[in-house]
């Protein structure tokens, strides 16, 4: 069996103010080519948290990060978060007053690669907004897009840089079912199709259960859903 993309040893979280609350205690997760894993859960439960810390956008108290068997640590975090991890959130994130292209191509500008006319960086990201029915919209700027559209840019964006997981939280929870599905749809083909990995947070019961593997986070731990 091939190593897993993305693994979490023993992972705690406590927050101190304003109270002292420890939110997440002794969580271990592997998720291997080819998975989808969604992880779903009342809210308040540190979903969003975990997330966060997996994608070393959060330290945690305790434990260990690996991504392509490598251990995060805070002399390297930022190098794989921008190589290796792409994000897809709730809210889009997107540069309103830039073009499309230009959203898509903010995280190779980010890891200093070329993004010139010719550059493979701009080719994958025209490629990518191909794909994900986005290739006419590709001087727009964000702001003139339906929330669907924003979506499926950001969709785009976490993929640019070839990473070898996309960590999505509540990936449709602004936008309506059937657009939600596209939005379903176009991120379980990343798995599928790249051999990479994907792990989502989500309250779509539905869309857990074509990931392929169910966990729900209650009282600082994870549980499996068969």
């Amino acid at each position: 069996m091939n190593p897993p993309i993305l693994e979490a040893k023993n992972i705690s979280k406590t927050f101190h103010y304003p109270k002292k609350i420890q939110i997440l205690t002794g969580i271990s997760l592997q998720i291997f080519p080819g998975e989808s894993i969604a992880i779903v859960g009342r809210s308040g439960e540190g979903k969003s948290t975990l997330l966060q810390i997996l994608g070393t956008l959060e330290t945690t108290c305790s434990g260990s990060i690996y991504v392509d068997a490598q251990e995060v640590t805070s002399s390297n975090a930022t190098q794989i978060r921008n190589t290796k991890i792409g994000f897809v959130f709730q809210d889009f994130h997107l540069l309103e007053d830039y073009t499309v292209l230009e959203n898509v191509l903010m995280r190779a500008r980010i890891a200093r690669m070329s993004i010139g006319s010719g550059s493979m960086a701009r080719k994958s990201a025209c490629e990518l907004l191909e794909k994900v029915g986005l290739a006419d919209r590709v001087n727009y700027h964000t702001k003139l897009l339906s929330g669907g559209e924003k979506q499926r840019v950001a969709l785009a964006r976490a993929m640019c840089n070839d990473p070898s997981v996309i960590l999505a939280d509540e990936p449709s929870g602004n936008l309506d079912r059937d657009t939600a599905q596209i939005i379903h749809d176009l991120l379980l083909r990343f798995p599928q199709e790249e051999g990479k990995a994907l792990l989502l947070v989500t309250h779509d019961r539905e869309l857990a259960k074509r990931c392929t593997r169910n966990y729900e986070l209650r009282n600082g731990q994870l549980h499996p859903i068969q």
